[in-house]
């Protein structure tokens, strides 16, 4: 196998999803799958940076997992604000030194409820998010090319392939960023970049409380996938680490739906 499909480190390892002398930087990781990710990489040998926009959540997050063992670095990054978007690739790598690892987790905003009563204002903060996301893995592109070339992990949603009547925007929002992965990977694939998005179902996290926090609610929505039940946060990293570690090193530009059978139904 080219050296290059799977680098010294998880040869000598002897696990293609080892992440020891790689650095990361998670968006959105002080709670539910942001986090999951931030401690399994941190666990399977990564330099991991966690990030949200909060300065407080950060450092109660990066205090919580040093008190499991866990060593992570802690940053902020406000994906409202464009000008911290575009200012956050060059501070965090001035910071913590080159990113190998970006995992763009973090959505701003999710309007929920039908089409038809979602406003213009809902949509306008909706997609600016989208855009501040693009514009954030932008911003690494070069920077990850440069110092030999690196791996994008964004989160979508099953919204973003199926009709959804609650989340029709959000899915909308979701789609766009999946084009812009395939965009990216065909761009950037010849320069040493993979970019790849997770579209889970739902997941017990803060997001998707209001189903599975309701009992009725909770029990359709599980009822509709092939497992029978509601997805835990950590059963996302399997997909994340795939994407990042040398194990996906072949795969660029997809978008991998983890809805625990859902979308076959």
């Amino acid at each position: 196998m080219p050296m290059h499909s799977l680098d010294q480190g998880a040869v000598a390892s002897g696990s293609p999803f080892e992440l020891r002398g790689k650095r990361a930087v998670i968006t959105g990781a002080t709670s539910g799958m942001g986090l999951a990710i931030a401690r399994a990489f941190a666990l399977h040998g990564a330099d991991t940076i966690i990030s949200s926009f909060d300065p407080a959540d950060v450092r109660s997050t990066v205090d919580t997992l040093a008190s499991d063992g866990i060593e992570v670095s802690g940053t902020t990054c406000d994906l409202s604000s464009p000008d911290n978007v575009r200012s956050f690739p060059a501070a965090v790598t001035n910071e913590f030194g080159p990113i190998d690892i970006l995992i763009a987790h973090a959505t701003p905003f999710a309007p929920m409820g039908p089409i038809e009563q979602t406003t213009r204002e809902e949509l306008d903060r909706l997609f600016s998010g989208v855009l501040n996301n693009f514009e954030l893995m932008r911003g690494f592109l070069p920077m990850m090319s440069n110092n030999g070339g690196g791996s994008i992990v964004t989160t979508s949603s099953i919204a973003s392939v199926r009709a959804s009547i609650s989340l029709g925007a959000y899915g909308a929002g979701k789609a766009a960023t999946d084009a812009f992965v395939r965009s990216i990977a065909a761009e950037w694939g010849s320069r040493g970049i993979r970019i790849n998005s997770i579209a889970p179902s739902i997941v017990r996290t803060p997001f998707a409380a209001p189903v599975w926090d309701d009992d009725e609610r909770g029990a359709v929505a599980a009822g509709k996938t092939a497992l029978g039940r509601i997805a835990e946060p950590e059963e996302v990293v399997g997909a994340v680490m795939l994407f990042a570690s040398p194990a996906g090193s072949y795969i660029t530009g997809q978008t991998l739906v983890i809805d625990g059978g859902r979308s076959i139904l």
